[in-house]
């Protein structure tokens, strides 16, 4: 079947899913065509769940699901979900919170290379992360200096001087 979404807000239906069907079907002109009609608030609800259907009928790859994240990154509403935008989104594509932390991560901290190479399938999503990761520790590194102060105080810095003169000599 094809399934028809009726969005409130916009008053119209649109196809969510089972496009290509509906257009062979249309070539064939057979227009008796099984429909599941579904209600949605917003556009992104439906939206929503037209990736869930997806999802449930195939097994997406890396790149797949890491354009789905941006998608939906993309369109999240926060006044409609509540809740971390991590588990909502792995909630949505049926994936691990963490996975979903790791894919948010590389859109949001990565260099366009390094999300180009997942969404060619050169890069793993792990191995992407990590990437990202040690980007962000370098970054961090360098951008650390370390600052000194006279540890004496400056009346003992005379002593510190005899100090530092007798150990040399071995009194110390």
């Amino acid at each position: 079947p094809v399934h028809l979404a009726h969005i409130e807000s916009e008053g119209k239906d649109i196809v969510i899913d089972g496009m290509t069907r509906l257009h062979a079907l249309e070539l064939a002109n057979f227009f008796d065509v099984p429909v599941y009609k579904h209600n949605f608030k917003t556009r992104l609800d439906a939206l929503m769940y037209a990736y869930r259907l997806q999802l449930d009928r195939r097994n997406l790859n890396d790149a797949q699901k890491l354009a789905a994240v941006e998608k939906m990154l993309l369109l999240k509403n926060p006044e409609n979900q509540k809740g971390k935008t991590a588990a909502i989104i792995a909630a949505q594509l049926n994936m691990s919170t963490r996975n979903a932390e790791k894919m948010i991560n590389i859109i949001k901290n990565g260099d366009e290379e390094t999300k180009q190479a997942v969404l060619s399938q050169k890069l793993s999503v792990n191995k992407a992360e990590k990437k990202v990761q040690s980007g962000k520790k370098a970054a961090r590194q360098e951008n650390f200096e370390l600052e000194s102060e006279d540890f004496f105080p400056p009346e003992l810095k005379e002593f510190d001087e005899e100090t530092k003169k007798a150990d040399i000599d071995g009194k110390v």
